[in-house]
């Protein structure tokens, strides 16, 4: 009988010290999660960066305080908003169509956009939006973080709009250069030497040069401003690929290329700006 209380006493210690220690590891992997947890939530609430998670609707549920501070708004203000409503009016489409893409699990990657925040200020940002699967839970929700590049935007249109200036200013004296070589090249105010022609046959050649840079800076401006003008006439388009052929040339020699044309007269009559083409 003793034998037996022993024994028995010694698996019941045994089960006891077995669960404490159950107990005590799963205490602390839960301390550890809480932990986890919360370093997280400090982390993600003093991001930098704004960060919104949205649901499976769109409408914001958790922003942090860079988000906050970005709107200029109080976590009332925003809360339950559909993220994509703070496009301008005029961009509609877009924030519809990035709603569409969002519900359908199509990937939102640094998409240019603009956002309007509570003072009506508009903000040009690059907006990302990842998706959040929760086991524990059939619905789904994402992770937006919003990049602000309005001010790189600003120097950028700045350097363009400077661009465009100077290429302005520039046509004035190139123009003047040239109609002067024309004149001495012409023998219009007198005959001019052999030597005196050949410097001045370089001289209008490097002008002509710098004119066309300068219309290819002026060209690049317009495009990046979105004021480029577009001047369509019926083009022979197999024109243009034999002239630029022609200018390639010694490099397609050099390479060892075969071009090989076949135009069937599809392209002698297309309505086209050919300076773009």
């Amino acid at each position: 009988m003793i034998l037996v209380c022993v024994l028995i006493s010694y698996v019941v210690y045994l089960l006891l010290t077995a669960r404490t220690r159950t107990d005590l590891v799963v205490w602390n992997s839960t301390r550890w999660l809480a932990v986890s947890r919360e370093q997280f939530r400090r982390l993600y609430e003093g991001a930098p960066v704004p960060y919104i998670t949205i649901d499976e609707k769109g409408e914001i549920r958790d922003p942090n305080k860079s988000a906050l501070r970005f709107f200029g708004v109080v976590l009332e203000e925003i809360l339950g908003k559909n993220l994509f409503s703070y496009l301008p009016p005029e961009d509609s489409d877009k924030a519809e169509k990035l709603l569409q893409y969002y519900k359908s699990n199509i990937p939102i990657n640094r998409e240019e956009i603009k956002l309007i925040t509570k003072s009506g200020a508009v903000r040009t940002v690059l907006l990302s939006v990842f998706e959040m699967k929760n086991p524990a839970s059939h619905s789904r929700s994402g992770l937006v973080t919003i990049f602000d590049v309005t001010e790189q935007k600003e120097i950028d249109k700045a350097k363009t709009e400077f661009v465009s200036l100077a290429s302005h200013q520039l046509r004035t004296p190139l123009a003047t250069i040239k109609w002067y070589t024309d004149m001495l090249l012409s023998g219009d105010i007198g005959d001019a030497s052999p030597k005196q022609k050949d410097y001045l046959t370089r001289i209008h050649g490097v002008n002509e040069e710098t004119i066309e840079l300068v219309n290819t800076l002026l060209n690049v401006s317009r495009v990046e401003m979105g004021s480029l003008p577009i001047e369509k006439k019926m083009v022979n388009v197999e024109t243009i690929t034999e002239s630029i052929l022609t200018e390639i040339a010694p490099q397609i020699e050099k390479k060892r290329l075969i071009v090989e044309k076949n135009y069937k007269g599809l392209l002698q009559n297309v309505e086209t700006d050919p300076n773009l083409l």
